[in-house]
């Protein structure tokens, strides 16, 4: 499914929803900038920013802006 196709669809549904975007990498990374996954309702997803601890640590802080009602963050993760 098309990323832009789950934003409209949940917006209809009124279902609060976070973008995860990969804006930046350095050396090795399973994802490119411009990389893009959704997460809703604490568990929902729709695409990948790459596997592993990266994308959990996305996920875990996903969750918590949307139980904070948070609507913008940059996070940086090395490993």
């Amino acid at each position: 499914m098309n990323i832009y196709e789950e934003v409209l669809k949940l917006q209809k549904q009124n279902i609060p929803f976070v973008v995860v975007s990969v804006v930046d990498k350095e050396g090795h990374a399973p994802q490119i900038p411009g990389a893009k996954m959704i997460v809703a309702n604490g568990s929902r997803f729709v695409g990948t920013i790459g596997g592993g601890s990266i994308e959990f640590l996305a996920e875990k802080k996903a969750v918590e802006m949307l139980e904070n009602n948070l609507s913008s963050k940059i996070e940086k993760y090395i490993l």
